[in-house]
């Protein structure tokens, strides 16, 4: 362990090395590396830019790691948690932390070290930013009892307890330094890091704006303040001239959303409105998907993140928390989404996924 503080004061340089790691350091030399959360250990990887972005450019490689320190392993394939000091930024303690993922994700997990300490105390793998413990292949790392206490202990830090639990602190960190982090991230390569609960961003992120938002206009009325403040605020082609019309598409190209329209004869649209049936998401949108699903992730990945086969098809017994979105189509696979609305969420009744 005094090797890994040499390097660490190496590595940090002019920053002091954070008291919260001071303490886990002395907690790892006691209990051991990978023993007290899944696949995590503490550890210093020179050469980091290079060898992740296979880059030869000595400039942007001194630059990136000046303001990226990686100081633990995430996953056990070669993913990374580093510290991200953003311009004029000192303090290593309440620096954000990113998570780089084995499969080329990368995305801000944590506001500080502390909040991923609260994360790592489920015990499994969190680096592209989402959690899924399955009971029946789950086995807890040995010394994890002895990681809760000392959370306890030295932070009064409760484990987590559930995935929702991760979802809240992953989410409250991207909401709060992800979208500034792609930005500074775009001098040396652009990312698709895109948000666990994301904001729109045309120019700029507009507030309170998310995908769940918008997923909840599905069945508004085209005329509705809601609906055209929404078509504004995306810089949508106008409505005008297709209010006559029994259906019509609204597409925003730069985003990659379609809004479908249609109008419908029930009791709950006695004008005979035009209604917002259906939202299609497009490869180029720039959201996450229902359960932190993403655009690029494999196969194997989305199978992790649903629990479930890829193949799999929900009973109508079944149901699950998710966004009211449907016909969500991939790059090199297509999701179909059915929903089934309930008084307090929209479950799904079927979920297919294929190439």
């Amino acid at each position: 362990m005094e090797e890994l503080r040499k390097k660490y004061e190496e590595l940090f340089a002019e920053y002091e090395i954070p008291q919260t790691l001071k303490k886990l350091m002395d907690f790892e030399e006691e209990y051991g590396e990978e023993t007290y959360s899944q696949s995590f250990c503490l550890l210093v990887e020179k050469d980091f830019y290079e060898n992740y972005f296979d880059s030869e450019d000595e400039e942007d490689i001194k630059k990136y790691e000046k303001f990226i320190k990686v100081f633990a392993s995430a996953d056990g394939t070669g993913g990374v948690y580093a510290f991200w000091l953003s311009e004029g930024k000192q303090d290593l303690e309440q620096a954000p932390i990113v998570g780089y993922g084995s499969e080329g994700d990368i995305r801000i997990v944590a506001k500080n070290l502390k909040e991923l300490l609260h994360l790592l105390s489920f015990d499994v793998e969190i680096a592209d930013g989402c959690a899924y413990k399955d009971d029946e292949y789950y086995e807890e790392s040995p010394n994890r009892p002895a990681f809760i206490k000392w959370l306890k202990k030295e932070f009064d830090i409760d484990p987590v307890e559930d995935e929702d639990a991760i979802e809240i602190i992953v989410d409250e960190a991207q909401e709060m330094y992800q979208y500034d982090f792609m930005e500074w991230h775009k001098q040396f390569e652009e990312i698709e890091c895109e948000f666990n609960t994301a904001p729109i961003f045309i120019e700029k992120p507009v507030k309170d704006f998310n995908l769940q938002n918008i997923a909840n206009l599905i069945y508004q009325p085209l005329d509705s303040a809601a609906v055209q403040e929404t078509l504004s605020q995306l810089n949508c082609p106008s409505t005008a001239g297709k209010e006559k019309r029994d259906e019509f598409a609204i597409i925003s190209e730069e985003i990659g959303l379609e809004f479908q329209f249609e109008r419908i004869e029930s009791e709950y649209n006695p004008d005979d409105k035009l209604i917002l049936r259906l939202i299609i998401i497009n490869y180029n949108c720039p959201y996450s998907l229902p359960f932190g699903l993403h655009f690029t992730d494999s196969l194997a990945q989305i199978g992790k993140k649903i629990g479930k086969p890829a193949d799999y098809q929900f009973p109508d017994d079944e149901e699950l928390r998710a966004w009211k979105l449907q016909n969500i189509a991939g790059q090199d696979y297509e999701f179909n989404i059915t929903f089934e609305d309930s008084d307090n969420f929209i479950g799904i009744e079927k979920l297919t996924i294929s190439d």
